[in-house]
């Protein structure tokens, strides 16, 4: 469930900053002059929540090359993005974007590619922006291709958005999380014993309703099979 700028301030309004200035004591608004440091605050928690919490996962098939080793995991290589002759293709519908942590590589079949333990037979290395392997076996296999899933770098939100329309994705059963860490970062800012104390109840809050989400594992969601994901575009 997605939830847009707006919604965000005005829950924020209503609710853990209600009785702050900048929330006109709660009439379901925040000053623009004071959106600035909701919106910094809102990075900032997204970026603790996704370093805690796989937030989304994208996929893209790596075209092999048997005279390439080094492939660079770089939007220059997206077809999506242009690049016609790239090695990395993804869709217009989930764009490649730039990886945080590569999460699994697959052939064809389904079968996983053992990462980053060359010791064992067939391990490739798979960093963020570098994948690399030894091309000829997989030819030899009749493999011109394996599904690279990722977990991509979350981009920001610019400090004064154009357009409070613009959604933040995030699991709804993290709204609560991201608005008490978002109210924790306002009332630090503010120092001052009483603001202070407010920041640690709000970062209780945060800590333990992410310790319910991890416990619970309620962000866990089934996934076509890989060699779906394969079958899909006519590649198996």
């Amino acid at each position: 469930m997605s939830l847009t700028l707006d919604e965000l301030m005005q829950s924020l309004s209503f609710g853990e900053l209600s009785g702050l200035a900048m929330a006109n004591e709660g009439d379901g608004g925040i000053h623009s002059e004071d959106q600035p440091k909701i919106i910094s605050a809102l990075n900032e928690t997204l970026q603790r929540l996704n370093n805690q919490f796989i937030l989304e996962r994208r996929d893209f098939h790596l075209i092999l090359d048997p005279e390439i080793t080094d492939y660079g995991v770089l939007e220059g290589q997206a077809i999506s993005l242009g690049n016609a002759d790239g090695y990395i293709d993804d869709t217009a519908g989930r764009p490649f974007s730039k990886p945080m942590q590569i999460l699994s590589v697959r052939r064809p079949d389904g079968t996983t590619v053992p990462l980053n333990d060359l010791a064992r037979q067939g391990a490739i290395t798979a960093l963020p922006q570098l994948i690399r392997l030894k091309p000829k076996p997989y030819f030899m296999m009749g493999v011109t291709r394996l599904l690279v899933e990722y977990r991509p770098e979350l981009v920001a939100f610019a400090m004064q958005p154009s357009d409070f329309s613009e959604e933040i994705h995030l699991p709804a059963v993290l709204h609560g999380a991201l608005r008490a860490g978002i109210a924790a970062h306002i009332f630090q800012s503010m120092g001052g014993q009483e603001n202070m104390a407010a920041a640690q109840l709000h970062e209780g809050r945060y800590q333990a309703r992410c310790q319910e989400v991890s416990l619970t594992d309620v962000l866990a969601t089934s996934e076509p099979s890989e060699t779906n994901k394969f079958a899909d575009r006519g590649w198996v």
